[in-house]
């Protein structure tokens, strides 16, 4: 009878051994669960901080001023009736020793 209560102690104690090894890799798996959480909570801060401000450049990229500026920068245009210039490389002047000058 006294080998029967010896077994059933053993059976216990490796049944306790067991579920504290589950615990306490629960309780890891957990912790890195939340510091994920965390990670993950600051980035969607970034990227929605991100996100106003480029809804606001592109809210305030429709008034008509800085439509014009882009179409006038980025897209060479002009308005009605302006004039447009432009500049080329000057050429080299040379002389052709008579004292006129030729351009080449």
């Amino acid at each position: 009878m006294q080998n029967k209560g010896t077994i059933v102690r053993i059976v216990l104690v490796a049944l306790m051994a067991y579920a504290l090894l589950h615990f306490a890799a629960a309780r890891a798996e957990l912790e890195q669960t939340r510091q994920l959480a965390g990670a993950l909570a600051a980035e969607q801060e970034s990227l929605e901080a991100e996100n106003r401000r480029l809804t606001g450049l592109l809210e305030a990229g429709y008034d008509d001023g800085t439509m014009e500026a882009m179409a006038r920068e980025r897209l060479g245009l002009v308005m009605p009736g302006e004039t447009v210039f432009y500049f080329t490389k000057d050429r080299e002047v040379q002389t052709d020793g008579t004292g006129s000058w030729s351009g080449s």
